[in-house]
């Protein structure tokens, strides 16, 4: 099984976001709505168990890239009120769950590897950065992305 590990899944220090884990015991934490999942492309080894044809209840919204924010809507049949498309580059706040006013900057960058595939950048506010690459094709065009030059 891809993605098998648990420390793949979950974001050190940033409790409550949850990145390509539609499986086991995270899916059951899709119903809670301070939640968030992301997914870094629409490949069945990392939506896994994600329920199809409008069975997908929510209440945790899904973050991707617009092009697997289609995908999700349009083929696999998620209600689009529980999916947020974001362009490349484009960087978005999660409110950390337990963390009393204080967000992480999440930013998805192409990981060079299929439509809609991204890396996903993840700024701490103490100044941790975590890199989640799902799966990724390295490219020279790696080295423009601002944040991963900073990081």
């Amino acid at each position: 099984i891809m993605n098998g590990a648990d420390f793949c899944h979950e974001v050190d220090g940033c409790p409550g976001l949850y990145v390509d884990a539609f499986r086991g015991k995270y899916l059951r934490r899709t119903q809670d709505p301070d939640n968030v999942f992301i997914l870094t492309h629409y490949h069945g080894d990392h939506y896994q168990n994600l329920p199809r044809d409008g069975k997908y209840q929510g209440l945790a919204l899904i973050h991707c890239t617009s092009v697997t924010a289609a995908l999700l809507t349009r083929v696999h049949g998620i209600p689009d009120r529980w999916v947020i498309g974001h362009e490349y580059g484009q960087t978005f706040s999660y409110k950390i769950k337990g963390q009393k006013g204080k967000q992480a900057a999440i930013t998805f960058y192409d990981a060079n590897h299929c439509p809609g595939a991204c890396i996903v950048v993840i700024q701490l506010p103490d100044g941790t950065t975590h890199l989640h690459t799902g799966d990724m094709r390295y490219h020279e065009k790696f080295k423009s992305y601002p944040l991963l030059r900073e990081a």
